[in-house]
């Protein structure tokens, strides 16, 4: 039995609302007043986040995904973590969500004590999920490894990757491979790109848009190579919105900060490499997940860097 067997039944008539709760969701004065204060438009979390969180929570209520795992939140804590957003502000985001779908409800006639009860338990629960990975990213202490950190006075990434030893529930390398499939067609092509661009980064001082170009199609290779491993969803994920980020950067109006985008897309890159050939190449990695936070935290700094500055009524944004 569906434990949102009430949801369930008015699936079809959230699904219909998607754009009109987004945008809902959106407009709350708390969110938009927590989003503004922590320079986050509107337009960018709807759009790579929130989005996304609402179609996690319909296939939550259809049964094809998993309440509590959704890799969509894993991507945007660390963007806030990043942020310094305080764990106060994430429970006023979140909360708003389920405002609105409560909201709707009562809007269309269709809101009854069972379907709230579902609402909230929807909404709740991924919530506790928030919290524990929320709270993990600021004080675990099983990864070390340091990435950099957007410091305009000093920006230092350091080559030496920290190994991490194995926790009960990790996964090896070899214990990975085993049972994973791996086109290793990819991973020598991606060998080749990434060799290609950290060539043009060394040739050149200054990132140009042939360099830029490269470097789309070095992510986008990796995020596709990564969609298909579902134990890495939270990095591919991270990596289509730095990719989407990427081809809609404007050079001109962001050159007081090119020394540190060059500085963050060649420690992705060596991490990136790093990982393919510790997991899938040597297969000598303890843990498979062993540079997860690092990757995602370097991720995350460049993704703010390049992330839009000024909001549009959101009346007028386009979400999808």
């Amino acid at each position: 039995m569906n434990e949102f067997e009430y949801c369930l039944k008015h699936i079809k008539i959230f699904e219909a609302a998607r754009d009109v709760l987004l945008k809902q969701w959106m407009a709350s004065e708390d969110v938009q007043k927590i989003l503004n204060s922590h320079t986050i438009t509107t337009s960018f979390f709807g759009k790579y986040f929130g989005s996304k969180v609402i179609d996690y929570a319909f296939g939550v209520i259809q049964g094809s995904d998993k309440l509590g795992n959704c890799p969509v939140i894993g991507a945007m804590l660390v963007f806030f973590e990043k942020k310094n957003i305080p764990l106060k502000d994430v429970f006023m985001i979140c909360v708003n969500l389920k405002n609105a779908m409560i909201a709707y409800a009562l809007k269309k006639g269709i809101l009854d004590d069972r379907l709230l009860h579902e609402i909230c338990m929807l909404v709740d629960h991924n919530f506790c999920g928030v919290i524990e990975e929320y709270l993990d990213l600021h004080y675990a202490l099983t990864v070390t490894h340091d990435s950099c950190t957007l410091d305009t006075k000093q920006v230092i990434h350091t080559e030496t990757v920290c190994i991490v030893s194995p926790t009960a529930s990790s996964t090896s390398a070899l214990q990975y491979i085993q049972d994973a499939y791996i086109d290793y067609e990819i991973l020598e092509e991606l060998s080749e790109i990434e060799k290609e661009t950290v060539a043009s980064f060394n040739f050149s001082k200054t990132i140009s848009e042939e360099i830029i170009s490269d470097v789309i199609e070095l992510f986008t290779k990796y995020a596709k190579m990564i969609d298909r491993l579902v134990e890495f969803r939270e990095l591919s994920y991270a990596l289509w919105i730095l990719t989407d980020l990427l081809k809609n950067v404007n050079m001109e109006a962001i050159q007081e900060e090119l020394l540190y985008m060059r500085i963050y897309i060649k420690a992705i890159i060596s991490d990136l490499s790093t990982w393919r050939v510790s997991v899938f190449i040597d297969q000598n990695a303890e843990d498979i997940h062993y540079l997860d936070k690092t990757l995602l935290s370097s991720i995350a700094q460049l993704q703010i860097m390049l992330s839009p500055q000024e909001d549009n009524n959101i009346e007028d944004v386009e979400f999808f």
